[in-house]
């Protein structure tokens, strides 16, 4: 592996504004220094992963949720797009009850957080270090996993909850919702 990534900044479209690589031990981003030019970052690792197919960093700013500081550590998080393209009709179905009935818990133990949450936009996150957003109707399950940024969390350590979560999906998720099915 590199021992560099790439980098998209992200405008308020979500439209690519610039490319910049940088080193894996890299701090994510200096909590003091949120960038006013940028709404996000996204994580270029294609390649590297099954099941997570985006990984992008943003912040929300005092004004698209005010109380979103005072119940999280930072207003900066990692968010993690993962699904089960291959699920059939009867795996759909079940896939968003079985997560949340006993995956999420065990996803909390597979990426070392021990609270979680879901709700329909990150600004409902409440202090929960998991909070969960399923996409209804996108035509397989698939989820945004949201997780804060604290001021340590290095790309390196980014890409390695990654893996966790790209693992737990092929190890212990779909073989759930399969055995259920």
């Amino acid at each position: 592996m590199s021992d560099r990534i790439a980098l998209l900044d992200l405008d308020a479209d979500l439209e690519v504004a610039g490319k910049r690589f940088v080193e894996l031990e890299s701090k994510i981003i200096s909590v003091a220094k949120v960038p006013d030019n940028i709404t996000g970052i996204q994580v270029q690792a294609d390649s590297r992963f099954r099941r997570v197919k985006e990984i992008r960093i943003s912040w929300l700013k005092p004004e698209e949720s005010s109380d979103y500081e005072l119940t999280n550590k930072t207003r900066i998080y990692m968010c993690f797009n993962f699904g089960i393209p291959e699920a059939t009709k009867q795996e759909y179905n079940k896939a968003w009850l079985l997560f949340q009935r006993d995956g999420v818990e065990r996803l909390c133990s597979v990426l070392g957080y021990s609270t979680w949450g879901f709700g329909k936009w990150i600004g409902d996150k409440r202090g929960q270090d998991i909070f969960i957003v399923e996409f209804d109707g996108a035509g397989c399950p698939m989820w945004d996993i949201y997780l804060t940024v604290l001021p340590e969390h290095t790309y390196l350590d980014c890409l390695a909850l990654a893996e966790r979560l790209d693992h737990f999906v092929d190890s212990d998720l779909l073989p759930s919702i399969r055995r259920a099915v």
